[in-house]
């Protein structure tokens, strides 16, 4: 449960002889002075209950101090080595003053994961009123005098177990962002937030490979160039609140030299704006391929029976007696359509069939014209 580290405790208290009683319990194996018994001080832990004499108990490295002003810098001293206490026994004096609550005070706002155990002598202050001064809650306790083995090694024991929980969670919680980060970064989606003055909050994912001609310009703190404004000033940026989660404008965009992004903007809680951009450009390309060889194809095969066509017109306009009557109106007769009328007829057929699959101005409409 606990690593091979010894864990740093912090106690104060101007009581010599509260002193000498942590030592007894924490560490009883130590030199106590003159008049030191060892057989005595071992006999006196067991007494009192005492783990650390059957050596069942975690290492401590404990940090005695008589004055308020040397518990203080000796916990700014352990923060600045990156070896903070994980819990300080912090003696709170007697009323009216209770002068120790300003070292905890203190010792709160160097440390706000620091685990403070106030002890008293005598009923001490409203545990609210302490809440409130010495927050949070669950990082503060109370100690009554005289003091019990069981009950201070209880404490350490859950702040030291706090610690290593954090620790681990912390480790997966970094491991988490940085699986996450280059998913981000394998992903050829971009993704931008930025505060409706322009500040980018987020820049991650394949933004200098969407954005090459901004490479190094849009990371976090920069601001969007005029161009890409609109991202943080997204349309419906003032719709009801309970929709602002959506992305409301989704949109494909021509960047120029045959490049296309699909973008998705939204607006943030924050009155800013949000998008998603996914480089389509090989998509598009390889759509304009195959639009072109099936257009080819089209054109081929109507061109094909256009020619089909006007060839049988021509061979039936060939043959004997085909051209030379005239109806009861006095107008040239065929039988049916005149040889004219039948070749408008084909250039109307392969009309339609070009234009609807998008061949505009095709060379049929050119001879047309």
């Amino acid at each position: 449960m606990f690593g091979p580290k010894k864990i740093p405790v912090l106690i104060f208290d101007e009581d010599p002889n509260t002193i000498e009683d942590f030592k007894i319990i924490l560490d009883p194996s130590q030199d106590l002075g003159d008049g030191y018994n060892p057989m005595g001080a071992a006999f006196e832990a067991a007494l009192i209950g005492s783990s650390s004499i059957r050596g069942r108990f975690p290492k401590l490295d404990l940090a005695f101090k008589r004055s308020g002003h040397a518990a203080i810098e000796a916990a700014r001293h352990a923060i600045e080595c990156g070896q903070p206490f994980r819990i300080a026994f912090i003696d709170i004096g007697v009323a009216p003053g209770h002068w120790g609550l300003d070292i905890a005070a203190a010792l709160r706002a160097l440390d706000s994961k620091l685990h403070i155990v106030l002890s008293l002598s005598e009923p001490g202050p409203c545990p609210l009123d302490l809440c409130e001064r010495i927050a949070p809650a669950d990082l503060l306790s109370l100690l009554r005098k005289p003091l019990h083995a069981p009950e201070i090694e209880q404490f350490i024991l859950s702040a030291e177990a706090r610690h290593v929980r954090e620790t681990a969670d912390r480790a997966v919680r970094s491991q988490a962002r940085d699986v996450a980060a280059k998913a981000l970064r394998d992903l050829p989606i971009a993704l931008i937030v930025a505060e409706r003055d322009r500040r980018i909050v987020v820049a991650t994912g394949a933004v200098s490979r969407i954005f090459p001609e901004y490479r190094g310009g849009l990371v976090p703190g920069t601001y969007l160039p005029e161009s890409l404004a609109w991202i943080a000033r997204p349309e419906g940026a003032y719709r009801k609140a309970e929709e602002t989660d959506r992305f409301h404008d989704v949109r494909e965009l021509c960047l120029g030299n045959e490049r296309w992004l699909i973008a998705a903007t939204g607006p943030t809680a924050g009155g800013g704006g949000m998008g998603l951009f996914l480089d389509v450009s090989d998509q598009k390309r390889e759509q304009a391929r195959r639009e072109l060889k099936a257009r080819t194809a089209l054109l081929s095969e109507s061109l094909t029976a256009f020619r089909r066509g006007v060839s049988a017109l021509l061979r039936e306009s060939a043959r004997p007696g085909r051209g030379t009557a005239s109806d009861s109106n006095g107008k040239p007769a065929t039988g049916g359509e005149d040889f004219a009328g039948q070749l408008q007829g084909l250039i109307a057929q392969l009309d339609a069939a070009l234009v609807p699959a998008g061949v505009s101005n095709s060379p049929v409409e050119q001879w047309r014209s």
